[in-house]
C-alpha cells in the first residue's frame, strides 16, 4: 500500500500521525533572488564551518599528537618519585617496656630513564603515527575537493533556479494574457470552445509550472546554506530575498530602461554645466557628443549597480 506524503512527513520529523498538523505553503514569502557572496566567499565558508571537515581536522591533530608522543620515546625521561607513610609496629619495646611503636617513613627517588636498544619497536610505532597522519590528510584534501564540487553544484542550481523561476513566471503572465484574449474572442464569436479551452490547459500547466519552480527556489537556496554548512549556524544567509520594490522594477521597468533613464538625465546635468560656464562650444559636434554621453552613462550605471 502506497503511503501519502502527509504519512512520510509525521515518519520523518517524529511526530504523531494527526489530522490537526498544518504544513505552511509560505505563500507570502519572498522568494531568494540574489547571492549576497561570491562563489570564493562561500567555499571559505564551507571550508570554515562544515562539520566533515572539522571532523577530519579534528583527526589530524590527533596524529599529530600520535606523532609527538612516539617521537617522545627516543629522548630521555626524568622521573621525580615520592612517597609517605606512618609505620605502627605492636607490640614493640621501648627502654626494657612493652608498648606500640608509630613512626613516619618516607622516601623521595630521582631517576633518569633513556632506552637504546627495543628491536625496532619505536621506530615502527613513528612509522605508524606518520602513516594514519598522512592517511587523515588525505581525507582531508577529498574532503575540501569534495566540499567545493558541492558548493559549485548547489551555487549553479541556486542561479539555475532564479532563471527557472523567472521564465516561469513569464510563462504565467504570457498564458494569462492568451486565456483572456481567447475568452474575450470567444464571447465576441471570433474563436471557438475549443480554443478556450486549450488556453485555459495552458495557463493551468503555466501555473503547475510557477509552483514547481519556486519550490525548486527555495530548495536551492536552503541547499546552498547546507552545502556551506551554515544551516546550524548565526551567519547572515548566502541569498537575499528580493524586496517588492525590486521586484516591482525587475517585472515592468527592466534594468536597462532604468540605466537609460538615468543616462538621459546625467546628460542633461552635463549640458547644463557647460551652458553655465559657457564651455558647449569648446566640445565636438553636439549631435555626437550628447548621445555619447547617454550611452556611456547608461552602461557605466548598468555595470556598477546591475552586472
Amino acid at each position: 500500500m502506497k503511503r501519502s506524503p502527509r504519512v512520510k512527513l509525521t515518519e520523518a520529523i517524529g511526530a504523531d500521525l494527526s489530522p490537526d498538523i498544518t504544513i505552511d505553503g509560505q505563500k507570502d514569502t519572498p522568494l531568494p533572488q540574489t547571492l549576497t557572496l561570491s562563489i570564493d566567499s562561500l567555499i571559505d565558508r564551507a571550508m570554515a564551518n562544515r562539520p566533515d571537515l572539522q571532523a577530519q581536522a579534528a583527526e589530524i591533530r590527533a596524529a599529530d599528537n600520535a606523532i609527538r608522543q612516539a617521537k617522545a620515546a627516543y629522548r630521555p625521561q626524568i622521573a621525580l618519585k615520592g612517597s609517605g607513610a606512618q609505620t605502627i609496629v605492636w607490640p614493640t619495646a621501648d627502654f626494657g617496656e612493652l608498648g606500640p611503636a608509630s613512626e613516619p617513613t618516607w622516601s623521595v627517588t630521582l631517576g633518569i630513564e633513556w632506552q637504546l636498544w627495543d628491536g625496532g619497536a619505536r621506530k615502527n610505532q613513528l612509522a605508524i603515527a606518520q602513516s594514519k597522519r598522512r592517511e587523515a590528510q588525505d581525507e582531508m584534501t577529498e574532503l575540501r575537493d569534495q566540499a567545493t564540487r558541492e558548493v559549485w553544484t548547489a551555487y549553479i542550481a541556486f542561479r539555475t533556479a532564479v532563471r527557472k523561476e523567472q521564465a516561469a513566471e513569464a510563462l504565467l503572465d504570457s498564458a494569462s494574457t492568451s486565456y483572456s484574449a481567447s475568452l474575450e474572442a470567444y464571447q465576441y464569436g471570433v474563436k471557438n470552445l475549443v480554443d478556450v479551452l486549450t488556453a485555459e490547459k495552458q495557463l493551468a500547466q503555466a501555473r503547475l509550472s510557477g509552483v514547481s519552480a519556486r519550490s525548486q527556489l527555495f530548495l536551492e537556496a536552503v541547499n546552498l546554506e547546507f552545502a556551506t554548512g551554515n544551516l546550524l549556524r548565526s551567519q547572515p544567509p548566502a541569498t537575499t530575498p528580493q524586496s517588492v520594490e525590486d521586484h516591482i522594477l525587475g517585472s515592468f521597468f527592466p534594468a536597462w530602461m532604468i540605466c537609460l533613464t538615468a543616462g538621459v538625465v546625467l546628460a542633461f546635468v552635463v549640458r547644463f554645466i557647460l551652458l553655465r560656464y559657457r564651455l558647449e562650444t569648446e566640445v565636438g559636434p553636439l549631435a555626437f557628443f550628447y548621445p555619447c554621453v547617454v550611452i556611456l552613462s547608461t552602461c557605466l550605471l548598468w555595470l556598477i549597480f546591475f552586472r
